[in-house]
């Protein structure tokens, strides 16, 4: 007779529990195994990882440490890669002036903050965002490097213009 069900499409109501319940624990597995995830842990991609914690959010998954974790890092990664966009921005846009002066450093008079206002910007994004340190960006992206490029362009500017000047 469950057979003849089966061959129609009529299911047990206990058969379609438990098939919820086996699809529901594959779909937990999956989710627990893509969190334990080496490759999450270094994910720079902020859509990669949120799918992930929403999934896990949308199955009512307990938040163990794992999770806070990657919460963590999904919010940094929020704030800063916005940041090293504008890093980048700002150093291209540096390198872009420097060349086009022949490479030459600001002047006697020469108002000096002008053509760093780009790197001024930036450096204070930085700062406002609390990370002057390079303990506190993400360690795998390359913001720590790129904040210490544009504040070595801002001094090496500032001291030449300090030479200039004397």
């Amino acid at each position: 007779l469950l057979q003849k069900a089966a061959s129609v499409g009529l299911d047990n109501v206990d058969i379609l529990t438990a098939e919820r319940a086996r699809l529901r624990m594959h779909r937990e597995a999956e989710v627990q195994t893509a969190l334990d995830s080496p490759d999450m842990k270094t994910c720079i991609d902020p859509l990669t990882l949120d799918k992930v914690l929403a999934r896990a959010r949308g199955l009512s998954l307990p938040r163990w440490e794992t999770m806070l974790l990657l919460e963590d890092r999904l919010s940094k990664l929020h704030t800063q890669l916005p940041i090293i966009k504008a890093l980048e921005a700002a150093l291209a846009q540096d390198t872009a002036l420097r060349s086009n002066k022949g490479g030459q450093q600001a002047g006697a008079g020469v108002d000096i903050t002008e053509p760093l206002s780009h790197l001024y910007e930036v450096a204070n994004s930085v700062a406002e965002a609390g990370l002057d340190a390079k303990e506190q960006w993400l360690p795998d992206s390359k913001g720590a490097e790129l904040a210490a490029e544009v504040s070595r362009r801002i001094h090496e500017a500032e001291e030449a213009a300090k030479r200039a000047a004397a």
